[in-house]
């Protein structure tokens, strides 16, 4: 799994120092973590066993009012699920960030899912598990990969007669998890409406 955590001086003055903080989850296995490319000079340890810290220190980061394409930065790793965890389960993260001396920053939770497709690109629509036993559940991953607030807004599913038989409307976040409900065994299409007007087009076979 390869994290990304990104950071940006939304203040009104020079930055001149950022610390992030990432305790991982209990079912990723820290001895396989590689450390990957950063936007500026850091150090880096682990706290305790699990808890990754990076540290820019004398970064002048600037402001995003005087500077908005320098006062951006991040930070990426990679690092592998343990061996044991069954599918189904969800590694829950998120990161804190800490600018000079000022209140900490939570990122938003990313969840990976174990026994998810891995090979999701931006712009696609992912269904798992797909046979659908009694749930299924269904995650876009925006087309553009800065545009954050790209949220699942509704969700229909079609017979391949083109008879609507699910429609889930006012929902949130990347992912929503579908019940199969009445659904009968059979191939269906998914089509998923995200906030920002963007369609997403999948297969759902019912077993």
């Amino acid at each position: 799994m390869t994290y990304k955590i990104r950071f940006q001086n939304v203040g009104n003055d020079l930055v001149n120092r950022v610390v992030l903080r990432d305790e991982l989850p209990e079912g990723l296995d820290v001895t396989t973590l590689i450390r990957g490319a950063a936007s500026h000079p850091y150090q880096f340890r682990i706290e305790g066993e699990r808890t990754l810290v990076w540290t820019f220190d004398n970064i002048n980061l600037p402001d995003s009012t005087s500077n908005e394409a320098e006062s951006h930065g991040f930070a990426t790793f990679k690092i592998t699920p343990k061996l044991d965890l069954a599918d189904g389960t969800e590694l829950p993260n998120k990161a804190e960030i800490y600018f000079d001396n000022s209140a900490v920053v939570i990122t938003n939770t990313v969840i990976n899912t174990i026994g998810e497709p891995a090979d999701v690109k931006p712009g696609d629509m992912a269904i798992f598990p797909n046979p659908m036993g009694d749930y299924a559940t269904i995650r876009i991953v925006p087309r553009q990969l800065n545009l954050n607030e790209e949220e699942i807004q509704s969700i229909e599913i079609f017979t391949p007669l083109g008879v609507k038989v699910v429609s889930l409307d006012s929902l949130t976040g990347t992912r929503v998890t579908v019940a199969r409900g009445e659904l009968a065994a059979g191939y269906y299409f998914v089509r998923v409406k995200s906030n920002k007007g963007i369609l997403y087009t999948g297969k759902l076979l019912v077993k």
